[in-house]
């Protein structure tokens, strides 16, 4: 089982929505059409990190403990741009130009993951764990369904 796979087909509905989004901008669609796409967005990045907090990186905290505090100290930054994304949203029409700033860093932020993180899972869990992790972002999306 492969858990990059597993989080690839995560990042693939998160580019979805981030495209939608850079499209409701670039388009200059109404505010409202600009923040559903907005939130449908925010919602899942925000499940996204969480399951990676949750489920992925107190496994690499016990073993690389230096590369797990960096992947956090960038999901500290990115939800700090994120809070700032949703001030332009909440407030006025955002600036396509910071819409794709933030979807460049972001998707830098999963080539590292893809490299450290999810590499690491894969070559490290054992296969029960694997199994959990997946059972538990099944469970998850039962519980918050994910839009894309």
């Amino acid at each position: 089982m492969s858990l990059s796979r597993r989080f690839e087909v995560e990042h693939r509905k998160g580019r979805r929505l981030l495209a939608e989004l850079e499209r409701v901008v670039e388009l200059d669609a109404p505010p409202n059409a600009q923040l559903t796409a907005w939130r449908a967005f925010h919602g899942a990045l925000l499940s996204h990190l969480e399951q990676e907090e949750r489920l992925l990186l107190p496994h690499l905290f016990r073993h690389d403990e230096r590369t797990a505090r960096a992947l956090m100290t960038e999901h500290h930054h990115l939800r700090r741009r994120i809070s700032l994304l949703e001030l332009a949203f909440e407030g006025a029409s955002p600036q396509l130009a910071t819409v794709r700033s933030f979807g460049n860093e972001l998707r830098a932020h999963e080539s590292r993951e893809q490299v450290s993180l999810y590499r690491w899972c894969d070559e490290h869990l054992a296969p029960d764990e694997k199994v959990k992790i997946v059972g538990a972002i099944r469970e998850h999306h039962r519980r918050r369904p994910v839009d894309g």
